[in-house]
């Protein structure tokens, strides 16, 4: 499956309510030195699951796409785009 639609998988399951650990799956668990972040489209998956799971705010989540380094402002967007959905549940 390419990235495009696992994302928009994560974004449906979101909505429905499942949690930001439970769309991450086991990249959630993974320590930051693990998570690859440069501007591949695959990477960038992996490293907004990894924020949205990893952070409990908005604000947190945000910093920890940032933090992250290199690529910083598309995963910062897409992970800003997902914690809104689950700040308002829509």
């Amino acid at each position: 499956m390419s990235a495009g639609v696992a994302m928009v998988r994560v974004a449906r399951d979101l909505m429905a309510g499942a949690s930001p650990a439970d769309v991450a799956g086991d990249i959630a668990g993974r320590p930051v030195g693990k998570i690859r972040f440069g501007g591949f489209v695959r990477d960038t998956f992996d490293a907004v699951l990894w924020c949205l799971a990893s952070a409990s705010s908005y604000d947190e989540r945000a910093l920890a796409a940032v933090n992250l380094g290199d690529d910083t402002g598309i995963t910062a967007a897409v992970v800003g785009a997902l914690a809104l959905l689950i700040i308002r549940g829509v």
